[in-house]
C-alpha cells in the first residue's frame, strides 16, 4: 500500500509538508515535551538564535535519515530524525534567544554562578580605577604578615617555604612568555612544607599585557608569546583563594598536600579561556601542543593533594581544550571536594583515576572525595572521551568501605552548544531533553545516554 504521507525528494516541497505538519502539530498541542520551560536552543538547529524556516530546512533535508545528530535535525537525541523532532520544532515556532550566532545563554551566567562580572581585581573592594607597582606592592618573597593591596605585578613570584600570612587583595598578575613559562605564583615546599596562611582575593591572572594594558580574554596561544603555566602552583597550607578570575594559562591552580588543621579553599572564581597551542587548527586532537591544561587540580601522574576544596566556581573551557577541567591522576588525594561548581568543556571533564593500573597510570589511592551539587554545563561540548571517571571500577566498588567517595546531585545543564565539531558522535552529543537530568560517573567509551539518569546516582 502506496504511504500517501511520504515526502516528495523535491526539498522545497518536504519543507512545505513539513511547515504545515509543525503548524498542526503546534496548533494541536501535540507535542513530545523534554523541558518544562522551552527555549530557542530546544530546536534552533543552526544557532542563529530563533526557530524558524532555516531551521525546518535542516531538518527536512534529513528527515528519515539515521545516525543523525542536533546539527541535522536530530532534536530528541535518539539518531534519527523523524516525526519526533518535528513536534519539538513545532513546540519552540518563532521562539528567540540561545542561539550561539547571536552570543546567546552560556549557561553559568545565567544561574547565578561566577563570571567576569563578579570576579578579579576591578570588583575588588576600594578598587579605584588603577593599580601600583611602588611602595607596598614591590614584592618580598620572604616577608610575612604582608597585604599586597590593588597592585599590578609582570613578575615570576615566589613565596617561600615557612612564610606565613601573606594576603593579595585585588591584584593583576600578568606575566607571560613564548615557552613554558613558570607560574605567576608559586608557593615553594616540597615534602608538606610551604608557605602557610595565603590568600587570594578579587585578583586577576592573566596573559602578558600588549602594549601596555591587559588584554581582552580570548583565544591566547602559546605562540602568541604571551602565556604562562600555572596561575598558582599552591605548595603550602591554609591557601584562601576566592573571586580569582583566572585564564589564558596553560595549567590553572595546582594543589598540593594541606592538612586536616590547614585545609585550603577555592570559591567564588572564574577559570575560562585557557592557552591554546595553534589558532589556525582548534580542532582535537591536532591542537593538543606544548601545554597539558589541566584547569585544577594536580597534574603530575601520580600527583598527591589533601585537604582542599573547590566550591561555588566556574570553569568553562573551549571545546579544543586538550586535557581535563579537574585532574586527579593516579596519586593519593585524601579529602578533596568539589561542590557547587559549573563545568564544561575541555577534552575530559574530570580525570579522576583510582587504586589501579586501569588507566595506565600508577596506582594511587583516592579517599574520602565528595562530589555534589555540580553542573555539567553543554556550552562548550567534549570531545566524545573520558568525561567524567577514568577509572569506573574503582570508583564505583569502593561504595560501602571507609573512605568511600560521594557522589550526589550533580546535574546537566543544557545550552545550545556554542561548538560542536566533526568528532562528535551522535552518542556523545547532549540535546535539550537532557536538562536537569542527574549527571552519572562515567568513562571512555560510555554513550551519553550512560552519564544520566532521572534518578540521583547510588552506590
Amino acid at each position: 500500500m502506496k504511504n500517501h504521507l511520504a515526502l516528495s525528494h523535491k526539498p522545497k516541497y518536504n519543507i512545505l509538508l513539513l511547515g504545515i505538519i509543525a503548524a498542526v502539530l503546534a496548533l494541536a498541542g501535540i507535542y513530545i515535551v523534554f523541558k518544562s520551560h522551552a527555549a530557542a536552543s530546544d530546536a534552533d538547529i543552526n544557532g542563529d538564535g530563533v526557530v524558524d524556516v532555516r531551521d525546518l530546512a535542516i531538518l527536512a533535508a534529513n528527515f528519515r535519515k539515521t545516525g543523525q545528530n542536533f546539527a541535522s535535525g536530530d532534536l530528541n537525541g535518539d539518531g534519527m530524525v523523524d516525526i519526533q523532532d518535528f513536534s519539538l520544532l513545532a513546540l519552540n515556532w518563532g521562539l528567540t534567544g540561545g542561539g550561539t550566532g547571536g552570543g546567546g545563554d552560556t549557561g553559568y551566567q545565567g544561574l547565578g554562578f561566577p563570571d567576569a562580572s563578579t570576579t578579579g581585581y576591578t570588583h575588588a573592594p576600594g578598587y579605584t580605577g588603577s593599580l601600583s607597582t611602588a611602595g607596598s606592592c614591590v614584592f618580598n618573597g620572604s616577608a610575612s604578615n604582608v597585604t599586597y593591596s590593588h597592585c599590578s605585578f609582570s613578575q615570576s613570584m615566589t613565596l617561600a617555604s615557612g612564610v606565613t600570612n601573606v594576603s593579595f587583595v585585588g591584584c593583576d598578575f600578568h606575566i607571560g612568555t613564548s615557552t613554558f613559562s613558570p607560574s605567576q605564583v608559586t608557593l615553594s615546599g616540597a615534602s608538606g612544607g610551604g608557605p602557610t596562611g595565603v590568600t587570594f582575593s578579587y585578583d586577576t591572572f592573566e596573559p602578558a599585557y600588549l602594549n601596555g594594558s591587559p588584554r581582552t580574554p580570548g583565544a591566547i596561544t602559546q605562540t602568541d608569546g604571551v602565556t604562562y603555566q600555572y596561575a598558582i602552583d599552591a605548595q603550602g597550607h591554609s591557601i584562601e583563594i576566592d573571586h580569582a578570575d583566572i585564564w589564558g594559562y596553560g595549567n590553572g591552580v595546582q594543589i598540593y598536600n594541606s592538612g586536616a588543621s590547614t585545609p585550603s579553599t577555592m570559591t567564588d572564581s572564574y577559570m575560562h579561556d585557557a592557552a591554546i597551542s595553534d589558532p589556525n587548527n582548534q580542532v582535537p586532537p591536532a591542537d593538543v601542543g606544548p601545554y597539558h591544561v589541566d584547569s585544577w587540580g594536580n597534574e603530575f601522574s601520580p600527583g598527591s593533594a589533601n585537604y582542599w576544596t573547590l566550591n561555588h566556581t566556574t570553569i568553562v573551557m573551549p571545546a579544543h581544550g586538550n586535557t581535563n577541567i579537574i585532574a586527579l591522576q593516579g596519586g593519593n588525594f585524601d579529602h578533596i571536594t568539589m561542590t557547587n561548581n559549573y563545568l564544561s568543556g575541555d577534552n575530559n571533564m574530570l580525570n579522576i583515576r583510582g587504586a589501579s593500573t586501569n588507566c595506565g597510570v600508577p596506582s594511587g589511592s583516592i579517599t574520602n572525595m565528595t562530589f555534589t551539587g555540580n553542573t555539567w554545563g553543554t556550552d562548550n561540548q567534549q570531545d566524545g572521551v573520558s568525561v567524567t571517571v577514568c577509572d569506573k571500577a574503582w570508583f564505583t566498588q569502593s561504595f560501602g568501605v571507609a573512605g568511600a567517595p560521594v557522589w550526589r546531585n550533580n546535574k546537566i545543564h543544557y545550552v545550545n552548544p556554542i561548538r560542536v565539531d566533526g568528532q562528535n558522535s551522535s552518542s556523545y552529543q547532549f540535546v535539550p531533553g537532557d536538562d536537569g537530568a542527574f549527571w552519572l560517573p562515567g568513562v571512555s567509551g560510555d554513550t551519553r545516554a550512560s552519564w544520566m539518569s532521572s534518578t540521583d546516582y547510588s552506590s
